[in-house]
């Protein structure tokens, strides 16, 4: 059975919901045949958040890392194509730090693509009626950073012979919770369609080998 790390963050920016967290939630309650699921929620510290899911990625060797995050804005599930070496938030995280224009790992590479089938997972959502689409950008806040981290970590950490976790990011739009209010005329989705797309996204990983990279 796959094991699969799924992962999104704590509410930010003012907002008392955050729509990856509402989804790990539901989906770590709900539980599946088909793959072993483990579910963290990461505070919104650059420090403390690639450092805990880093360390739960080694204690428990996932085939999976499907990482989640909030991007007010977006109409769409946005499945993340790249990671970018660069840290320049336009706020601060909840531990005060606000880096600008700063390499996340001095001498890493400039970026690491997503090892996710984002093209299958794309293609997978619009058929079941989800808008979604591939996104070129992770940002420079925190949802970058972790991405980033993650597959800096993995590349370092690669054995010759040993498969390494497949490991990615997908952005989710506003909870239809939090665009209440019309004048700010926010586009959301509710959380029954966001969790479906997870789990369609879930169900892509299960069909697709571990050799797949994003087309």
């Amino acid at each position: 059975m796959m094991r699969i790390l799924l992962t999104g963050f704590e509410p930010f920016g003012g907002e008392r919901e955050n729509p990856s967290q509402a989804c790990v939630q539901t989906l770590a309650a709900r539980g599946s045949g088909d793959y072993e699921l483990d579910a963290l929620i990461l505070p919104v510290q650059r420090g403390a958040a690639p450092e805990r899911l880093i360390e739960r990625i080694d204690s428990m060797l996932p085939g999976v890392v499907l990482m989640l995050g909030e991007a007010g804005g977006r109409h769409a599930i946005t499945p993340e194509r790249v990671a970018l070496n660069v840290d320049d938030f336009n706020m601060p995280d909840h531990s005060g730090e606000q880096p600008r224009d700063e390499p996340i790992a001095r001498g890493g590479p400039a970026a690491y693509l997503s090892t996710l089938p984002v093209r299958s997972m794309v293609d997978a959502l619009q058929s079941a009626g989800i808008p979604a689409g591939i996104s070129n950008s992770a940002g420079t806040y925190l949802c970058n950073h972790v991405f980033y981290r993650v597959m800096h970590h993995l590349d370092l950490t690669r054995a010759p012979g040993k498969p390494r976790p497949r490991a990615g990011f997908v952005h989710l739009p506003y909870l239809s919770t939090q665009a209440l209010d019309p004048r700010l005329q926010r586009p959301s989705l509710p959380l029954h369609t966001q969790v479906l797309a997870i789990e369609i996204v879930l169900g892509v990983l299960g069909r697709e080998s571990v050799d797949n990279r994003p087309r």
